[in-house]
């Protein structure tokens, strides 16, 4: 582990290591391109965030390249990210 490093976890399993409700601000950036399955972990984020606490995320978005590692899966734009985070439907 490297220094200042106290825990190592998969996003997967972020509910599984900490339970719900347990950070109130959570940071993740140039992580979500990376997993294949976004939606477990949004949801664990979602759900290790203490109610009115905050998510800052940054992820790739459509014009930078896909690269072969460590894995690279999606590119978000701005409108996917509020259908994700709910705060506009999928229709509009």
């Amino acid at each position: 582990m490297a220094p200042g490093v106290n825990v190592i976890c998969d996003a997967e399993h972020l509910v599984e290591h900490f339970g719900s409700d347990a950070f109130d601000v959570i940071v993740s950036t140039e992580m979500l391109e990376h997993t294949r399955n976004w939606r477990e972990v949004v949801t664990n984020l979602k759900r290790v965030t203490k109610p009115n606490g905050i998510i800052v995320l940054t992820t790739r978005s459509p014009g930078f390249p896909l690269h072969g590692y460590p894995y690279d899966f999606w590119r978000y734009d701005q409108s996917d990210m509020r259908v994700i985070f709910g705060t506009v439907s999928s229709r509009d």
